[in-house]
């Protein structure tokens, strides 16, 4: 006989027969136990920890990744801005662009990582002073508008002012989203 008796019960009922009544019974009894009984006790469980032990968490968590995204989407448009500074020699304002080709800093990882941290800065802002839908709507905007505005207008004037070099770039350097090695 085996060390636990439970399994050596369950094992001793699983030959029992049982006849087709008993199996309806059964059924509608695990049936209950499963669909209603325990759901029902794990959501008021969970109510009750989200209400009463948790209450505050939920927000403070949406507003630490509200700030750290906001963060890092500044960090990346204020480093973006500075390399255009100081490697292109000109600035993010399209009518006073850099004179280089930048593929430093960040753009040797992105073709447009002001446009990534824009779309970074406006999640955070919008998910800190509305909702996390709110920011998830401004990143997806962002990211439409953005990609509209570079592949329709500005990869075409770095086209026809770089050439070759700027085609040998847009080869090997993704539009937006940087990839992982």
């Amino acid at each position: 006989m085996s060390e636990n008796k439970l399994v050596d019960k369950l094992v001793e009922v699983s030959h029992q027969e049982r006849t087709a009544g008993y199996k309806v019974v059964v059924m509608l009894i695990g049936a209950v136990t499963f669909l209603l009984v325990i759901p029902g006790v794990l959501f008021l469980a969970g109510y009750a920890l989200e209400n009463h032990f948790l209450a505050g968490l939920q927000e403070a968590i949406r507003t630490y990744a509200a700030w750290t995204v906001m963060v890092l989407g500044l960090l990346l448009l204020a480093w973006s801005a500075i390399i255009q500074v100081i490697s292109g020699n000109g600035t993010p304002v399209p009518i006073a662009p850099p004179r280089r080709l930048i593929v430093s800093g960040p753009y040797r990882f992105s073709r447009n990582p002001m446009q990534l941290g824009a779309m970074l800065y406006y999640l955070g802002i919008g998910t800190l002073l509305g909702s996390a839908l709110i920011g998830a709507l401004m990143l997806v905007l962002c990211l439409i508008l953005g990609t509209m505005y570079n592949k329709f207008i500005e990869e075409r004037e770095l086209n026809m002012r770089f050439g070759k070099e700027y085609e040998d770039y847009q080869d090997r350097t993704p539009f937006l989203i940087p990839r992982l090695r």
